[in-house]
């Protein structure tokens, strides 16, 4: 019978509800990162992190308060000192190619998707930043994009 975990966990990870993705995903999480089920609050949103992207809270208002809310009460019950956060995005999101289609200023200076997902990884890194500063406490953030090989395999690269 599964008993209910007692430690704070060890990480907050965030990345697209694609389910094309989700089997990468946990593999990645689990095998690469080192996180185990219940070890990491997992946040699964379309696009990622597309909703605290550069200037998104002008167009999607309501979008930019959820998850920015629901970012910092994962933070909030998150009692590390360092909290380790790790964002994800990956490439032929749907998400992000939706909101490109509706908000042409969403491709900023014509940046494309893949460009705008890294862009978007970094602001929302900065952004989660202010949030845990504000508790007094400073993240560790790791950001990843995951592509698509030839063969349809998945792998995932660090972004600086």
């Amino acid at each position: 019978m599964p008993h209910i975990r007692s430690e704070p966990p060890k990480a907050l990870v965030i990345h697209c509800i694609d389910p094309r993705f989700q089997k990468a995903f946990d593999e990645f999480i689990h095998e690469q990162l080192g996180l185990a089920e219940g070890e990491y609050i997992p946040l699964l949103v379309p696009g990622g992190i597309a909703s605290v992207g550069k200037g998104i809270s002008e167009f999607l208002p309501k979008n930019h308060k959820v998850l920015r809310e629901q970012i910092q009460l994962a933070l909030e019950v998150y009692q590390a000192e360092e909290p380790r956060v790790i964002l994800i995005n990956h490439e032929d999101c749907r998400a992000y190619l939706n909101l490109m289609k509706k908000l042409p200023s969403f491709a900023t200076r014509g940046m494309t998707m893949l460009t705008r997902q890294v862009d978007d990884l970094k602001v929302a890194s900065t952004l989660i930043e202010q949030i845990t500063e504000k508790t007094s406490r400073r993240a560790t953030f790791e950001l990843y994009m995951a592509r698509i090989g030839n063969t349809g395999n998945i792998a995932f690269d660090r972004i600086a």
